[in-house]
């Protein structure tokens, strides 16, 4: 039972700090989405925007949640959180698989990896990020979630064994 805690509060520390740390890359870059345009609603034409400045040329409201909203691109949040998830639950399942063939105990959880892809390549099919929006925030999210696990829990599969192997039946 207390590993099951150890295991949720950790998971929630590093679910917190992977958050933070894209809200903060996201208000710092500011790249705009795709649909970034459409939001804006241009009183010009498009080959008119080199040097584009928003106050200026955008014909809707700039104070709107939606409009702000396209300017937070980068790193792609969603791809972020799934790498973070997934990677954390891929090196709990790894780590606390007892089993003689590390290859196959790797193989198995190969849908962590599966799961993160699909939810990255969905962003960009929706147009709600660019390529390197999903790369970067999948590389953020992935090393997040990979060094919290081993900071955080580095020996939770030691006290599993150590509790298994003293209450065995006689």
């Amino acid at each position: 039972m207390i590993n099951l805690i150890h295991l949720i509060l950790g998971y929630l520390i590093i679910i917190l700090f992977n958050g933070c740390i894209t809200n903060y890359l996201k208000w710092t870059i500011s790249n705009p989405r795709p649909d970034f345009m459409d939001r804006c609603g241009p009183v010009i034409s498009y080959n008119m925007l080199v040097p584009f400045h928003i106050k200026k040329y955008c014909g809707n409201d700039i104070n709107t949640f939606k409009f702000r909203d396209g300017l937070r691109s980068t790193p792609s949040g969603h791809s972020t959180f799934i790498s973070c998830s997934m990677s954390f639950i891929y090196e709990y399942l790894s780590t606390t698989t007892i089993t003689n063939n590390n290859k196959a105990i790797r193989l198995s959880h190969l849908w962590c990896i599966v799961i993160t892809l699909l939810v990255m390549y969905s962003r960009i099919v929706d147009h709600r990020h660019h390529w390197y929006d999903v790369v970067s925030g999948g590389i953020i999210g992935w090393t997040i979630g990979r060094y919290g696990y081993i900071k955080i829990l580095p020996n939770i599969h030691l006290l599993n064994i150590k509790r298994n192997s003293s209450t065995l039946p006689i």
